[in-house]
């Protein structure tokens, strides 16, 4: 996890080492109750994401995600 200012704007990183997430489905990760063909036998209701994403376009911000074969990284940036 890494926090940082960048002008005007607060940026939480969060950085994994776990399997990724297939390019094809890293378009869906915050869909409400989606969740990927990798994290069906995990407990869960699929929605942790949906709730990120909509929290922190609340505060006027925004939410990325990007992954590899080796890594998922999530970016959010919020308005100071």
């Amino acid at each position: 996890m890494r926090v940082h200012r960048s002008a005007e704007t607060a940026v939480v990183a969060v950085h994994d080492t776990g399997p990724g997430i297939p390019a094809e489905e890293l378009g869906r990760v915050f869909e409400r109750r989606w969740r990927g063909r990798t994290g069906r036998p995990v407990a869960g209701t699929g929605i942790g994401l949906a709730l990120v994403r909509e929290l922190v376009t609340a505060h006027g911000g925004m939410v990325t995600a990007t992954s590899s074969a080796e890594s998922t990284a999530f970016t959010i940036s919020l308005p100071l």
